[in-house]
């Protein structure tokens, strides 16, 4: 997706599905791409869920592309290990 200079911009965990193929391979999938944008830039959209984004998007800095999305990822991989959200609100976030 990167490769093709397309960003989701919105990862969360209600937005990855795991299933399985016609051989019983797990894949993973990622769905909501209603913040999805075209290019490392973007404007402004607004995402509910404002602890899964990456701080320079929260202080309205702009977006970077890929370098915006490694914190989504980070943040998946926090809630995959330890089942809950890293921080408890928006404060801690920052």
């Amino acid at each position: 997706m990167h490769a093709k200079n397309h960003y989701h911009r919105d990862l969360e965990p209600e937005n990855i599905l795991l299933t399985e193929d016609e051989l019983g391979e797990l894949q993973v999938r990622m769905i909501d791409f209603g913040a999805h944008c075209e290019g490392a830039k973007a404007s402004q959209t607004t995402i509910e869920k404002q602890l899964w984004m990456c701080p320079e998007v929260r202080e309205g800095k702009g977006f970077f592309g890929a370098k915006s999305e490694i914190h989504g990822v980070g943040m998946l991989l926090y809630y995959t290990v330890w089942q809950k959200e890293p921080f408890e609100n928006l404060a801690d976030a920052i």
